[in-house]
């Protein structure tokens, strides 16, 4: 089982504050942070 599975919509802690995951692709992932910017991780 993937144990780096995100779903959009689930709330994450980053290094850069919380956010909101707004999608997922593979092992990519874009998060809407609290104060509105958008990350981009890689897991």
């Amino acid at each position: 089982m993937n144990e780096h599975l995100f779903l959009k919509g689930q709330r994450v802690i980053t290094p850069d504050g919380e956010g909101e995951v707004v999608d997922s692709s593979g092992d990519q992932i874009s998060v809407k942070l609290d104060d509105g910017e958008t990350k981009l991780s890689i897991c």
